[in-house]
């Protein structure tokens, strides 16, 4: 699944960034998944992109949170 690897690969680099700012919160599998629901039962590709889309907002808006930046700190644009 294509974009099950894009989420993970992602909030990866996002959790190594988190290492780098004293481990900041940027990144929570659980709320990414509530926020998908009604389709956090199911493992198919249009979950996977909705995951990928609250990685992206989430971690955006916790990293604002905290001053950061994280398309510039990711080195593109993903909030």
């Amino acid at each position: 699944m294509e974009h099950k690897t894009k989420y993970y690969t992602l909030q990866a680099e996002i959790d190594a960034i988190a290492k780098q700012h004293d481990h900041a919160y940027l990144t929570d599998e659980g709320v990414d998944a509530e926020n998908c629901l009604p389709l956090s039962w199911d493992d198919g590709e249009e979950f996977w992109i909705l995951m990928y889309a609250s990685l992206c907002s989430s971690a955006g808006s916790r990293a604002e949170e905290l001053g950061l930046n994280i398309n510039k700190l990711l080195g593109r644009s993903i909030y």
